[in-house]
């Protein structure tokens, strides 16, 4: 399970926070929108919290870029 997701622009501006996702579920997850409105090409920060069958949580982070 994604405990927590969370996606951030160039500033740290937060343009998408999830809670309780099921993972590979593309209805859940970030489409690259903020407030229905598509975002411009750029890079974006994302952090998760991942929690695993056995328990362990753990804190992932990276960056995402939309081309369109």
């Amino acid at each position: 399970m994604i405990r927590s997701l969370s996606v951030f622009a160039r500033w740290g501006n937060q343009v998408f926070v999830g809670a309780d996702l099921t993972p590979n579920n593309e209805n859940e997850g970030w489409d690259g929108t903020f407030r229905g409105q598509a975002l411009n090409p750029a890079v974006f920060v994302w952090q998760a919290v991942v929690v695993f069958i056995d328990g362990e949580e753990v804190l992932l982070s990276g960056d995402i870029m939309i081309s369109r």
